[in-house]
């Protein structure tokens, strides 16, 4: 009973059962897995990919009701040229998906026995020979991150299975926010903040955090406090709740230099004249259209794809090339009701910044509330009441027994 009440609590905060188990299983296969290979050969200097297969024998990698038939794990490795890092790295962990917009446009996911994940590695680009040895001292290294990543992108996997329908906005605007990025930490920290608390990603947040709060070993509600704390996503969300447009405007102040070679060089403007507020305005207004172009891009681009796959031959070429499909009146509809999202904002680009700020807080709040619900998951260690035998004490309960037993003699 105990153990499925338990059940039940992590399926309602959105756990399901035995993923954090699944996800150290495949974490240790890969390292085995990588063990095996001996010398690493890359296909060129700029890094290679390694391609790993895992058969789920006796439900090993299952959870939930979740029976995957076998995990393909791409490894790739690459260099990177970076002063604030100078050790190998895993710098990102991914599930890779097959989805095709229906007539409704709509992403239907495709249905695959197999689950298709991605491990990114790199080393610094003056330390060239990549081994094993690196590569698994780099994921022991970050075990407790490894491990939660990839219970991560199995539930990302989960996902498309139990809903395998999504729209189009969602898809698109996940992807941009996952994307599109400038040379200016500000900028970059705005839009990946839209990132993090994308609802595909909110999906995934309390598997992360519960496989990082059972590797962190967490037992009682008191270590549970400490580590909710301190845990990186909840940090993030707490910087998504706190941050400001004004904080915003700050920040990007901060790199002058970097906005002048975005507008000057980047953009060709003319801002020889302009004071340094103004061209910080200038830049969020310029980065607001780069954000929508890219929006209404991808809108596009996956209608004119799904209408193409309906013809054959030079025509369907011609189609994904340039995109010159007839799109059918129910769907343009729609497509105007997009892209009319998309431009609301471009009398005063700077309400996109406060709209979507005031929205994000929302979400965070809204996702801590839900996170601190794992506190119920916590399973508080049993304790035993011991009595300790003192042989001196025993002498004297066994003297002062006598004493009472002569009383009631007399």
């Amino acid at each position: 009973m105990k153990t499925l009440i338990r059940k039940i609590l992590k399926e309602a905060v959105g756990v399901p059962a035995d993923i954090e188990k699944s996800a150290e299983n495949l974490y240790n296969d890969l390292i085995d897995k990588i063990k095996s290979l001996g010398n690493i050969e890359l296909e060129d200097e700029d890094g290679g990919d390694i391609e790993f297969k895992f058969d789920n024998k006796d439900g090993r990698y299952s959870f939930s009701d979740f029976n995957p038939k076998r995990i393909f794990i791409e490894l790739s490795i690459r260099f990177y040229n970076s002063t604030e890092h100078t050790e190998p790295m895993i710098y990102g962990m991914g599930h890779i998906g097959r989805a095709s917009l229906s007539d409704k446009l709509q992403y239907v996911n495709e249905p695959t026995k197999n689950v298709n994940l991605q491990i990114s590695y790199a080393q610094p680009e003056d330390d060239t020979e990549v081994t094993t040895d690196k590569i698994i001292n780099t994921l022991e290294k970050n075990k407790k991150e490894s491990v939660s990543s990839l219970a991560h992108e199995l539930k990302h996997a989960y996902d498309t299975n139990k809903k395998p329908i999504d729209t189009l906005k969602s898809r698109t605007q996940y992807s941009v926010f996952s994307n599109v990025r400038l040379n200016m930490p500000p900028l970059n920290e705005f839009i990946y903040n839209l990132y993090f608390i994308h609802n595909i990603e909110n999906l995934v947040r309390p598997v992360e955090v519960y496989t990082d709060m059972v590797q962190s070993g967490v037992k009682t509600k008191q270590e549970f406090l400490d580590f909710f704390k301190n845990q990186k996503v909840l940090k993030t969300l707490k910087r998504v709740l706190t941050y400001t447009f004004d904080e915003l405007i700050d920040d990007l102040s901060k790199h002058e230099s970097e906005i002048d070679d975005f507008l000057g060089n980047k953009l060709d403007l003319e801002i020889d004249n302009l004071s340094l507020e103004q061209k910080v305005f200038m830049t969020l207004e310029y980065f607001y259209r780069m954000i929508q172009g890219s929006v209404k891009s991808g809108y596009d681009v996956a209608v004119a794809k799904s209408m193409a796959q309906n013809l054959s031959g030079i025509d369907r070429i011609m189609a994904m090339i340039f995109g010159n499909v007839s799109i059918p009146e129910k769907n343009r509809k729609l497509m105007s009701k997009l892209e009319n999202e998309v431009t609301k904002f471009d009398n005063n680009p700077l309400d996109f910044y406060d709209y979507e700020m005031k929205k994000s807080k929302m979400v965070a709040e809204k996702m801590i509330k839900k996170l601190s619900k794992l506190f119920s998951l916590v399973e508080e260690p049993k304790t035993v009441k011991t009595e300790i035998f003192d042989p001196m004490n025993f002498e004297m309960d066994q003297l002062r027994q006598k004493i009472k037993s002569r009383k009631s003699l007399k």
